[in-house]
C-alpha cells in the first residue's frame, strides 16, 4: 500500500442520526408532524424507538433514554445522555419551503430564517424538543437543496 493510496479521501455521507428522547412520543411526533418525516419500518429491537425516513431512507433513529432498559444499553453500550460530544444542529436537505413553513406555523414551531451570500444556500432553523435544533437546507432561490 503506497502513501498516495493510504492519504486518499474516500467520500462519505451521514447515512443517519440517533437521537435519544427522553419523551419519544414527543419527539416523534415534532419530526412527522412538523419537519415532514415519515415513520416507517424498523428492525425488531427490544426496546422503544422508531426508525423516521425522507425519500425512502430511515435518516433519523430514535430510542428512549432509558437509564434503567437494559437490554438496549446492551445494545447500544450504555443509556447515557452525556459525554457525547457537543452537537449544536443537524441540517437536512429541503424539499418543499412552502409546505414546511405552512407546518411550523400550524403546530407555532419556533423557527428562523436566513440566506448564506456566499454558498447561495437558504437556512431555515426549527427548534424541537428537548433542544434539538434542526436546519432544513434550500436553495437560495427557496427550492429544493441540490443532492
Amino acid at each position: 500500500m503506497t502513501s498516495a493510496s493510504v492519504n486518499r479521501v474516500t467520500p462519505m455521507y451521514i447515512n443517519h442520526v440517533l437521537i435519544r428522547s427522553k419523551d419519544l412520543t414527543a419527539m416523534t411526533t415534532f419530526l412527522v408532524e412538523v419537519i415532514g418525516l415519515r415513520n416507517g419500518d424498523r428492525p425488531g429491537f427490544r426496546f422503544p424507538g422508531a426508525w423516521l425516513y425522507s425519500d425512502g431512507r430511515p435518516i433519523v433513529h430514535l430510542v428512549g433514554a432509558d437509564a434503567s432498559d437494559e437490554e438496549q444499553a446492551a445494545y447500544l453500550g450504555d443509556n447515557t445522555l452525556e459525554g457525547r460530544g457537543a452537537v449544536d444542529h443537524v441540517a437536512l436537505a429541503g424539499a418543499d419551503y412552502e409546505q414546511l413553513l405552512t407546518r411550523l406555523r400550524r403546530h407555532g414551531a419556533a423557527y428562523s430564517e436566513r440566506t448564506v451570500p456566499a454558498s447561495r444556500e437558504h437556512q431555515v432553523f426549527v427548534e424541537g424538543p428537548e433542544g434539538l435544533k434542526l436546519e432544513l437546507l434550500f436553495a437560495e432561490d427557496k427550492t429544493p437543496y441540490p443532492s
